[in-house]
């Protein structure tokens, strides 16, 4: 399974027509990197990782929490298999089959609420930047998306709400559920009760530090390229790139293609060249995502290697 991955990984990065084009595009392009921003996105890669370890081990037993070692393998292992399943929906369920056997069910409740809390500050700070997005297009074409902000303010305000008020919830719905298959799935969550609000707090902002990081390096990737935009179209510009690729569940080779469509689609707003929006792009893909992967890939290789002999 590991050289399968292997094979997936490398085919995805160095297979793919919009990476041919982008290496095809350079050639003859007067571009000039400055390798500083190159070396501070690598440097914040590290520091984008391990926040999401703290994350998911804020969510696991305090008891029963696996040595941070550990934990990193399982997030890596997480993110190999990511690469297999629309928009990186199978990096929770790889993160479980690379946890220990007495800790999986432990992890799933623990992935269930890091993502939660992830996807609160996607959308709590997303929205904004969609906003602001809008209004420097300023056009009618994104005046006319103004009801999707609504509709995802009040989407952010029921999720928060569900999250404080879990507890009573699950409780409520546990003793009104009569159909036996949803009494089954209701006990399974029920664990999900025992998370405190001083978890979710800790969740929450261990999730708004990973998406500042996530956002600098983009911006660091774009200063690479040699584009340097002001802090209000950086954000909006980054902002609404997270969260509409991170809301469309795309297969994985669409999805790859998905991130250069998005981003042209986004940085064409300002005077921009094509060539250097894929260079920033695709760049960070390979350090926050790629990378990692081939070091969990090699990691699963490493563990399958005695079953082979």
């Amino acid at each position: 399974m590991g050289a399968l991955l292997l094979w997936l990984l490398m085919r995805q990065i160095f297979g793919s027509r919009e990476a041919k084009m982008t290496l095809d595009a350079l050639h003859g392009q007067r571009f000039q990197p400055n390798w500083l921003w190159l070396g501070i996105a690598s440097a914040l890669m590290p520091l984008n990782w391990h926040l999401e370890v703290l994350k998911w081990r804020n969510f696991l037993p305090r008891e029963r929490r696996p040595p941070v070692a550990h934990s990193w393998k399982a997030i890596l292992g997480g993110i190999a298999w990511s690469f297999l399943t629309p928009n990186r929906s199978g990096e929770y369920a790889g993160r479980v089959l690379s946890a220990g056997k007495q800790e999986r069910w432990n992890a799933v409740y623990a992935a269930v609420a890091g993502a939660y809390c992830q996807f609160l500050v996607l959308t709590g700070l997303g929205i904004p930047a969609f906003a602001l997005f809008g209004a420097y297009r300023g056009n009618a074409e994104w005046q006319g998306w103004r009801g999707f902000i609504g509709m995802g303010l009040v989407l952010l305000a029921f999720l928060l709400a569900a999250g404080l008020f879990i507890q009573p919830i699950l409780g409520f719905l546990i003793r009104k559920a009569r159909n036996p298959f949803w009494r089954k799935w209701l006990a399974k969550a029920e664990p999900l009760r025992a998370f405190t609000r001083r978890q979710l707090t800790a969740g929450l902002a261990l999730a708004t530090l990973r998406y500042l990081v996530y956002m600098f390096q983009y911006v660091a990737m774009l200063r690479f390229s040699g584009i340097v935009l002001d802090p209000g179209k950086a954000f909006a510009g980054v902002g609404t790139i997270y969260l509409v690729q991170t809301g469309l569940p795309l297969p994985p080779a669409l999805g790859f293609l998905a991130r250069g469509e998005i981003a042209l689609l986004v940085w064409q707003t300002w005077p921009v060249n094509a060539v250097q929006v894929l260079v920033a792009t695709y760049g960070l893909f390979v350090i926050n995502l790629a990378l990692p992967a081939l070091v969990g890939v090699l990691w699963m290789l490493r563990k399958e290697a005695p079953k082979a002999r």
